[in-house]
């Protein structure tokens, strides 16, 4: 759909995809609760081509649809002015490549994190944004972090997440050689480890859990790898690739520490996710960490 933003106004023009359906059918698409859809009428915060609608108003190809769903939402996080290395921003996307030993949000330790420093970026720019990051990344593992700028998408890009629709790729480098440039995959069901309460290991009576991993390069008698997953279990690569005992460089917990990187050698190079509005997706790559014992060399833009 064509689309334009005037703050705090978005307006849609309808396309063959919402033809002859409801307003709310376009709200239920966003996965809009029946609470939020009421509010929407009653604070007066949609017009169908300028218009209140009547509720219920069937859109016809070529209609405006305009919602006022850009509030000034401003968080109350501490900031913290350190640099972030924004890797894609539009108006409801930022993509933050991640540095490693850092945390995305606050686990209840007094430590600066990787939102507080989006919340500093945000100050600096006039943007009255809630922080919202749309998935996770361990402390130590590097690379692209979503994060969601307008609140009436965040439904549906949760969902979008747990169908897989937004999808995440990371290199790694693992323990000793794997055949090069052959496709391998783990299909090897994940569940708690009851002797250790930080771990994950292969189970029986685990989640079904499936990696696909593919060695680019042999690095100093090392294994640098492509990983993609095809569900999203915690330490699923981790457990995987400890799984063919080739656990990854300085994994203290499922390998062991390695004098050529000091933190786990994890990195989400590539996300890409669909646009909520253009429906096209977005693919968005980082290069490799600096502390990767062979990385991608370029200037990278710094706010």
């Amino acid at each position: 759909m064509q689309y334009k933003i005037k703050k705090p106004w978005l307006h849609i023009q309808i396309d063959e995809a919402f033809h002859d359906h409801s307003i709310d059918d376009v709200l239920r698409h966003y996965r809009q609760s029946k609470k939020n859809r009421y509010l929407l009428y009653l604070e007066k915060r949609i017009l169908h081509n300028r218009k209140q609608p009547v509720k219920n108003a069937v859109l016809k190809r070529g209609d405006t649809l305009s919602l006022q769903i850009f509030e000034d939402q401003k968080e109350s996080l501490p900031s913290d002015a350190t640099c972030i290395d924004i890797a894609h921003e539009d108006d409801i996307f930022l993509v933050i490549n991640k540095p490693p030993h850092i945390l995305i949000h606050s686990d209840g330790s007094d430590e600066m994190t990787l939102c507080n420093r989006v919340q500093a970026y945000f100050n600096k720019t006039q943007q009255a944004c809630v922080i919202r990051p749309i998935h996770r990344l361990d402390k130590d593992t590097s690379g692209l972090v979503i994060f969601c700028k307008c609140a009436f998408f965040q439904p549906y890009l949760d969902e979008q997440l747990q169908q897989k629709a937004i999808s995440r790729e990371y290199k790694a480098i693992v323990e000793g050689i794997l055949p090069l440039h052959k496709d391998i995959q783990i299909n090897q069901p994940i569940g708690r480890d009851r002797h250790h309460s930080s771990r994950q290991r292969v189970s029986k009576t685990g989640k079904a859990s499936s990696t696909s991993i593919r060695c680019e390069k042999h690095i100093q008698g090392n294994s640098l790898i492509n990983c993609t997953l095809k569900t999203g279990r915690r330490h699923q690569i981790r457990v995987h690739t400890a799984f063919l005992n080739h656990p990854i460089l300085s994994d203290k917990l499922y390998g062991h520490p390695s004098p050529l990187i000091e933190r786990i050698a994890l990195h989400a190079y590539k996300v890409t996710f669909p646009h909520p509005l253009t429906m096209n997706d977005i693919t968005v790559t980082a290069n490799l960490p600096k502390d990767f014992p062979i990385a991608d060399r370029s200037d990278m833009k710094q706010y």
